[in-house]
Formats: structure tokens, sequence, C-alpha cells
């Protein structure tokens, strides 16, 4: 950033600051009759809430994209505008439900402060949750929120103590103004990555933010995270999704993101002559997926049928060019390593497969080059670590150094581990390593294995999961009602609830039926359950059933059977039986495949 773009920058987030910071401390040092050297104190944590929003602005105001992976490019030039939808609308099918945030302050508003952003890999949350952090700043005098970004992952205390952290709050004074600005509501919390949380950590952390967006609930609060992760039934938050892109906004992405609109223009005609394919609708309306398209069109102009052949092409070309469309010219920068695409790739895979399954998403440099040691007593290529990591991120360009090392989405760490998993050749560690995979992946993952290794990962993961999940009735009542509680009006009609989607309701909305349980629990008769089971709310009509609390209560265990839920454990149960028999046909029907191929050959 120049000098000139720095002291811009520095005033645009003074100028927010001084609006919105200034008159609650004066406010709080007036209340608390403070003293000279007290305020000494407050001024530093002005100053740090300033660096704190500075740096972030900085590094949000030029970002790095997947096609722009080398050096930051000015974020409003690549950020494109892409609609949001209440999942609730989605599930009714309500009309003209779409929204475009153009203003935050009434996006906010109209959902109560609190909104969780849920949809899958590379639909565009991050860009997003950077638009909105930038235009707290921008939009300072509207919005009145200053923006603090958490990465949930990286939380190991509560909230409250983590933002004390990167805010360098040590003393009492500090603390108690940090919680009355909290009470106030001076704050934007974007809670990113909920699905990225460890399953060790989840459950607590879960309680925290609930706790936090409690206690500050004057305060506007963002969650991010792909579906099925649990955050959909938490009961403060409206839930949207990012749509799909549509077929004028797929070639309005094109045109943006590339330089050369030669290019561009080659790349849409060649979208749009292949409109008439399926492939077009599952997979081009996905920024990311489209953003791979692009990059490696000159290599592989065809649209791929398959997604893990985008990730394989996206890898040949970053192997084969390097920044023809963000500089004139294709100069590729040499190797240091000294070492083949091969062995490049046969590194990535099991990097990938290692730092996946301890659930490591970024990587600081020990991380990174104990790793990198591990893989190579392992695989006997002799490389300079120092070297490798020069090639991963500069000559080739498949990971990114930001901070911290990470690959340029997600999604291709996990395109490496299952291409390392699939060429494991002893049976027994297959199952072993699919028994392993970490809870709570998501979809993205599984359709990635269902491509590449399709019979062992129906085998040892899918069928075994789904045969762990039909449970006797009492078990799968458990599994749904745990952390429920249902909010009823005074007509026993379902105004709100908080849930949490255990790992077994997960895999059973994966793999057999998305929507079973969560319209079964809309169309349960409430009016059926007695007033005992009932709390009243102050202040409201509604009343509250905490399922959690009498689960284990035989008398009220049998209510709920008999309010709807004998009939959906036969439905569920069936279900899943047959989902198991489609899987086992699938996996026969590939061995007779593989068998029927030998014998053309005539092999015994």
């Amino acid at each position: 950033m120049s000098i000139i773009s720095s002291t811009i920058t520095s005033a645009i987030v003074k100028k927010a600051l001084d609006f919105l910071l200034k008159p609650l401390t004066e406010e709080f040092i007036k209340q608390m009759k403070y003293k000279s050297e007290e305020k000494k104190k407050i001024d530093l944590l002005y100053k740090n809430i300033n660096r704190y929003a500075l740096n972030k602005y900085k590094d949000f105001s030029k970002t790095k994209t997947f096609l722009h992976r080398n050096e930051p490019v000015d974020f409003d030039k690549v950020y494109f505008n892409i609609s949001l939808q209440k999942i609730e609308a989605l599930i009714t099918k309500k009309t003209k439900s779409d929204i475009s945030v153009v203003n935050v302050n009434s996006f906010f508003y109209e959902n109560n402060g609190c909104v969780s952003l849920i949809s899958f890999a590379g639909s565009g949350k991050t860009m997003l949750t950077k638009k909105i952090f930038l235009d707290s700043i921008r939009q300072h005098e509207n919005i009145k929120k200053i923006p603090i970004l958490l990465e949930l992952r990286n939380i190991n205390s509560s909230i409250q103590e983590h933002l004390e952290s990167i805010l360098d709050v040590n003393d009492d004074i500090s603390k108690k103004l940090l919680k009355f600005l909290f009470e106030q509501g001076l704050f934007i919390f974007l809670f990113d990555g909920y699905d990225e949380i460890s399953l060790e950590k989840k459950k607590n952390l879960t309680y925290d933010i609930e706790k936090f967006v409690n206690s500050y609930d004057k305060n506007y609060f963002l969650i991010t995270s792909r579906p099925q992760a649990g955050i959909e039934n938490f009961s403060k938050f409206t839930n949207y999704r990012l749509k799909d892109l549509n077929d004028k906004q797929i070639n309005e992405f094109v045109t943006k993101q590339l330089y050369d609109k030669k290019l561009a223009e080659k790349i849409i005609s060649v979208i749009e002559e292949s409109k008439t394919k399926k492939v077009i609708n599952e997979y081009l309306k996905n920024p990311l997926l489209l953003s791979m398209f692009i990059l490696e069109f000159e290599n592989y102009p065809e649209i791929p049928t398959k997604k893990s052949i985008f990730y394989r092409n996206v890898y040949d070309t970053l192997c084969t060019k390097h920044d023809s469309h963000t500089k004139t010219g294709a100069y590729q920068h040499e190797r240091k390593s000294g070492l083949s695409n091969e062995n490049i790739e046969t590194i990535l895979e099991l990097f990938s497969f290692l730092s996946f399954f301890e659930q490591r998403y970024s990587f600081d440099e020990n991380y990174l080059k104990d790793k990198l040691k591990t893989v190579r007593n392992s695989l006997n290529i002799h490389f300079d670590i120092d070297n490798l990591i020069y090639d991963l991120t500069i000559s080739i360009s498949i990971l990114i150094h930001d901070g911290e090392y990470k690959f340029p989405h997600r999604s291709i760490q996990e395109y490496f581990t299952i291409s390392y998993i699939k060429k494991i050749q002893k049976e027994d560690n297959k199952e072993k390593i699919y028994q392993k995979i970490p809870l709570y992946s998501d979809s993205n993952f599984y359709n990635l294995c269902e491509e590449q290794d399709k019979s062992s990962f129906y085998k040892y993961y899918v069928i075994p999961k789904l045969e762990s999940i039909k449970k006797n009735k009492t078990e799968i009542i458990n599994n749904i009602f745990q952390n429920f509680y249902i909010e009823i009006n005074k007509d026993r009609k379902p105004k709100q609830s908080s849930r949490t989607v255990s790992f077994e309701e997960q895999i059973f909305n994966i793999f057999v039926n998305n929507n079973l349980i969560s319209s079964t629990i809309l169309k349960l008769k409430y009016d059926k359950i007695p007033k005992t089971y009932c709390i009243e709310i102050s202040n409201s009509d509604n009343l509250r059933i905490n399922f959690s609390i009498y689960i284990n209560d035989p008398k009220f265990y049998k209510i709920i059977c008999e309010i709807g839920l004998d009939e959906f454990f036969i439905e569920y149960t069936k279900q899943i039986e047959d989902k198991i028999n489609q899987l086992q046909e699938i996996i026969k029907f590939e061995e007779q495949k593989e068998e029927s191929i030998m014998n053309l050959l005539k092999f015994s």
C-alpha cells in the first residue's frame, strides 16, 4: 500500500472511530469520574481498537482471491455482489425473498441484529464478510457499529477473554470500558467459520457464543458456516444462504474478474454454448468453481463433468503457467526445489491428508515446516523445505502466505486429502481411515469422496454410519432433541426454537433426507403437551417447552411419541434401510463391472 493510500485509509478509520467511540468513552469517564492517570488507560484502549480496525481495514481493502493469489488487488474491483435468500423461504418456497446487502444497517436491523450465513464451499461467504467489515467503517454514520472479525477456530478461551486479548486489554479499567462498550451495542461481531471449530471445543464455544449474544444483544452479530454444522437452529439468528449465480451473473462475474477482456469474451462464449448441459447448473453457478474454470480455461477450455476434475485441472494449470491472468505475459517462476509436478502433487496429498485429519486449515510456519519434514521422511523424496515452501507459495501458488499459510480455498485441501485416500491399497487401512474422518465434515468433502473413491467410501463410511444411527426409538429421539427447546404461542403454534444438530442427524440429512427431521419438528402437535411441561416467558404470551430437561422423564417421553413421533420413527427407519440397500447395490455393481473388465482380458 502506497504512503498516500495508507494515509487516506488511516484517515477513514480515524474518522469512523472518532465518530463512534469518542462520545461513549467520554460518557464512561464522566460516569466513573476518572482522573488523568486512569484516562491514560482509556486512551490506550482507544488506540488499540483503532489499530485493530486499521490493520483489518488495510488487509481487506487490498485482498487476495483465488484468481489473484500473488498480489493483493483492490477489493472493490473484484468483489461481486451475490443475492441472499432466507433459508426458511427456500423451504417454504416463498417468492420474492431474495435480498442484496447494500445497506448493512438495514440488513441487520430487519433481522433483529442476528444473521447466520450458511452456504457451501466457494459460495462467497468470506468475500461478503469482508464487504460488511469495510462498509461498517465506510458507512459508519449510518451503521454506527465498529466491526470485529473473530475466526472461531482460533478461540481457545471465552469470547470475552478472546476479545480482550486481540484488543490488548490488560487492566481493570480497560476491561470495564470494553464491557461498557459491549453493553452500549457499539460493535458488529463477525463470527467466521463455525464449521471449522474442532469437536472438542464445539459444545463449550457454542454455549459461550449464545451467552455472549444474549448478554450484549444491542450489538449486531453475523455467523458464517458451511451447512449441517449446527448453527441452523440458533434461536436468535435468521438463516440466510448465498444464492447460486444466474446466467447473467456468470457472464458479469467473468468480465469483472479478468483484465484481459478478449479472454473474458472467449470464456463467456464457451459458457453460452454449454448452457444446454446439466453441468452448467451445478458447477459454474458457484463462484469458486467458476474462478477455477477461468484460471484453467486456456489449458482446459471444456467444462468438466465432475467437481474433482476442476481441482485436478487447477493443479495442472498452476504447475504449467503463472500469473497469466493477473499480469501481462506469462512469466514462469523458477522452481527452487527441483521437484517434478508429480512429486509435488504426492507431497501435497500427504500433507493435506495429515493436516485435514488434524483439523488444521491454516498453518503457521512451524507447523508447515514440521509437517513437510514428516512428509519428506515418509515418502523418501529429497527436497529442501524452504525451497519447497517457495515453490508452493511463489512458483505455483498452491499455498497463500497471508499471515499464515493456507490453500487458496479449503476445498483444495479436501481434494488432495481424498486423492491420497483413494490410493491406499490395503483395505483394512482404508477402513480405519474412513472411520477417522473428522465429524461434521460437509457435503463438498463427501461429494469428492463419492467421485474419487465411491465403493470404499460407501462401504467403510456411509453404510456403517447409517447402520449406527438406525438405533432404537429412545436413542433416535435423544439425538434429535438433545439441547432443544421451542417457544409456542397461546394457540400452541411454534414461534421459534433452538436446537443443536447432532452428528447422527447431520449424516441422515446429507445421505438420506435433508427435510424429514426439521419438517417433523414443525408438524408436532404441541397442543397435546400438558402445561406442566411448559414455562411461561416473562413479558410475553408465549410458552417455552424445554425438551432436553424432560426427555428422560418416562411420562414426557410417552407424550412426545404420541404427538407425531411414532409415525416419524417408522419413516425414519424405512428411509435409512432403503438408502443402505441402494448403496449396497451400487457397490455390487461397481465390483461386477470390475470383474467383467477382468473377464474381457481373460484374467483368472
